[in-house]
């Protein structure tokens, strides 16, 4: 991969990791349908002017527009709405670890309704390393009965099982242009959202006749959604694609490695969010069955036969 490749990654990277944190920012004021509302949104705005710029159109079709809405549902409204709920009880930090498990649990969705992509010894090992990995995060609040910590963080883990569907589901859009299914699959979204989104703000009025202004929410939040819908999503799938087209899918599959540095990270910087030993031994352990899982670490280091 070229060195402005590998920077472009880097930044996709931080622009997917920071999500995490717009995302806490913006639950100071905005529920979670709202947020997912707005970035989808936002982002498939973005997004259907650049592939308008590229000079690219939808396809035409019933079948692929109900592939579209399939992929929608399992690759931004149930993960999406998943993801951003359960920060209201975890941090950005650990929603950003536990998501970095959506390639685990991938490989066991495609062992299971696919028939060229079965599981290996390598990948069996990555992902028993990847369950260990969530055990350690998942049980210290599971203990003495469920909480809410505990319920939040096994909604991400259904969130990561949604996109492994959906990297399956895919598939059979991967004859049209990345950013035509992109913009697509974020309208599609939107739409899906929009009353969800709205009804936070109607039933107050309607149960006790408040009127709920955005007068209060205040800069941070509003820059938040902004940053969301505009970097996290509409950029970054632009950023996505491009290195795509020339690098290919083995190599942007890369990103899911650091997303969690940059998410945490951030999440210490700015958030004050505070790691705990248990936590680094869940990182080795998912990013061993990421490594394991992605094989080509391990096949560079195998001696070669003479």
């Amino acid at each position: 991969m070229s060195l402005q490749n590998w920077v472009l990654l880097l930044f996709l990277s931080a622009l997917w990791g920071v999500s995490f944190v717009f995302i806490e920012l913006a639950l100071s004021a905005f529920d979670p349908f709202t947020i997912v509302f707005l970035r989808a949104s936002i982002g498939g705005l973005i997004l259907f002017g650049f592939m308008k710029v590229r000079g690219a159109v939808f396809p035409r079709g019933l079948k692929v527009w109900f592939d579209y809405g399939v992929m929608a549902a399992l690759i931004v409204v149930i993960p999406y709405s998943l993801i951003t709920w359960a920060q209201t009880h975890v941090t950005a930090s650990m929603a950003s670890i536990l998501n970095a498990m959506t390639p685990i649990f991938t490989v066991i969705v495609a062992h299971f309704t696919t028939k060229d992509e079965r599981l290996t010894g390598l990948k069996v090992f990555g992902t028993l390393a990847g369950f260990v990995g969530v055990a350690l995060l998942v049980a210290p609040n599971l203990e003495g009965g469920i909480r809410f910590e505990g319920v939040s963080q096994l909604a991400v883990i259904a969130a990561t099982i949604a996109y492994a569907f959906a990297n399956v589901w895919g598939k059979r859009l991967s004859v049209y242009k990345a950013e035509v299914n992109s913009t697509a699959i974020l309208l599609i979204s939107g739409v899906i959202l929009f009353v969800p989104s709205i009804l936070p703000g109607i039933l107050p009025e309607i149960l006790t006749g408040t009127d709920m202004s955005f007068d209060a929410v205040g800069i941070v939040p509003i820059l938040a959604i902004l940053g969301i819908g505009t970097l996290s999503t509409g950029l970054a799938y632009i950023l996505y694609f491009k290195i795509l087209a020339e690098e290919g899918a083995t190599n942007i599959v890369l990103v899911t490695f650091l997303i969690p540095v940059s998410a945490v990270m951030l999440g210490v910087v700015y958030l004050g969010e505070k790691l705990y030993a248990h936590h680094f031994y869940a990182v080795l352990c998912i990013f061993i069955g990421l490594v394991a899982i992605d094989g080509r670490l391990v096949r560079r280091l195998k001696p070669a036969k003479s």
